[in-house]
């Protein structure tokens, strides 16, 4: 079951539609008139599991409450409601995954629907964290040539991996992942290739290209570059994730550096540094490995004892 439901109206007469509907019923229901109000209870209450907003709300109007919620409360359900359900707003909605749009007027049934669905959504949500308990420790590992390397592959396997074992919310698992490419492109690139990025300064053999491109492409049909593997393990536990990336280059020294260079390249370390708590190397400098914290949210409960 759902903790609070939320409405974002300024209109009273369809306010007094939702209180009609939430009367006499097992849900903790409340209403607010201002959107901006309504982010900074939702900071606050991390009860309030599913919100309904007009898309022509006076001030900030729900299409731009919709989009700061997919950035500041990913798990969140927003349910969208307007005059004219027009492809421009459906569009919108879609982007930035709004859990359903209905048009006004608004019938009690159409609620209804809603709210059972997201019940269903939280109540699937709830079994999932459980069975994530049972799972105290998951090693997964990946291991790639060079010349066959797919990120997008290993990225979409972890993402996988991520969900079903991790509490972890998608907005955070977005952010992971981003670490985790930037981490695989250094050891291909830099590891396995030794491929300088100062070359990415250099003209290539067209408009479209830098010399970086050209001896990347070479170098991927060598067999001694090409050949070389690359592995990425990946280690769950309770409240802490970590991963590594190992190459059979040379390795280097890293340097994580503290602000931007103004470059276009050498700001990977950097980024991945900022999204995880934790980054070290080998002493040879061609694995890195970084830890990332796993917070369980406020509702995640302990198991039944069997």
């Amino acid at each position: 079951m759902m903790n609070q439901i939320l409405l974002i109206e300024s209109k009273s007469e369809i306010t007094n539609l939702f209180i009609a509907f939430f009367k006499g019923k097992n849900f903790l229901f409340r209403a607010v008139t201002d959107a901006v109000e309504a982010l900074r209870l939702i900071d606050k209450d991390k009860s309030i599991e599913l919100v309904f907003i007009n898309c022509e709300n006076a001030g900030m109007d729900g299409l731009e409450f919709l989009r700061i919620c997919s950035v500041n409360h990913p798990d969140l359900l927003v349910v969208l409601f307007s005059d004219q359900m027009d492809t421009a707003k459906l569009g919108f909605a879609l982007r930035y995954r709004a859990f359903d749009f209905l048009t006004l007027p608004v019938e009690h049934e159409q609620i209804g629907n809603v709210v059972k669905r997201a019940a269903l959504t939280f109540n699937r949500q709830d079994r999932h964290w459980r069975a994530a308990r049972f799972v105290h420790d998951v090693d997964f590992a990946l291991t790639s040539k060079a010349a066959d390397l797919s990120i997008e592959f290993i990225r979409d396997a972890v993402k996988k991996m991520l969900f079903r074992y991790t509490p972890i919310n998608s907005n955070a698992v977005e952010n992971i992942l981003l670490a985790l490419c930037e981490a695989i492109q250094n050891a291909l690139d830099h590891g396995s290739l030794e491929l300088d990025s100062t070359l990415k300064d250099q003209p290539g053999e067209n408009d479209y290209e830098s010399m970086f491109d050209v001896v990347k492409r070479q170098r991927l049909e060598q067999v001694e570059y090409g050949g070389r593997k690359i592995a990425v393990r990946m280690r769950i536990e309770t409240e802490k994730l970590q991963i590594s990336v190992a190459d059979e280059g040379a390795g280097f020294k890293a340097e994580i550096r503290d602000e931007a260079s103004g470059n276009v390249y050498g700001m990977g370390l950097m980024l991945i540094r900022n999204i995880v708590d934790r980054v070290y190397f080998n002493e040879k400098g061609n694995k890195i490995t970084f830890e990332k914290n796993v917070e369980l949210p406020d509702n995640f409960a302990e198991p039944a004892p069997l």
